[in-house]
């Protein structure tokens, strides 16, 4: 009786990935659909309330047509403001993370919309830097 299989046996700590033999993961392909119109900002202040602290990346789609309730990145008075898209009444506005009209028309002249942000990339290791 013969007692050795004939059978390979696979020596060391098996490779989870091998059986399951997935493809490899993209962070470019899951958070950019359009290259030529996505740009990254990093973010100095915090909005809490949408999860946005300091030092986080934002991906910016210049390309789409901001809807209400889009955050948005806008150049108003001067500056880039991260806001909300709202409407107040009939007209489509910019608020802040209180429910404040920063401009109240999407289009001014003192209020140009840069991006919508499609999404932010938060570290969680260590302190916000």
């Amino acid at each position: 009786m013969d007692a050795v299989k004939q059978t390979p046996v696979k020596a060391g700590f098996p490779n989870p990935a091998e059986e399951a033999n997935l493809a490899g993961l993209s962070l470019h392909d899951l958070v950019i659909k359009r290259p030529a119109s996505t740009f990254f900002m990093r973010v100095s202040g915090q909005i809490q309330i949408w999860g946005i602290f300091k030092n986080d990346l934002l991906i910016i789609d210049k390309s789409l047509d901001p809807q209400p309730g889009d955050l948005v990145v806008a150049w108003h008075n001067g500056e880039f403001k991260i806001g909300q898209v709202g409407v107040k009444g009939s007209v489509r506005a910019l608020l802040s993370s209180q429910g404040e009209v920063l401009a109240d028309t999407i289009s001014g002249q003192d209020l140009q919309i840069w991006g919508v942000i499609t999404y932010n990339l938060h570290s969680h290791k260590g302190s916000h830097r």
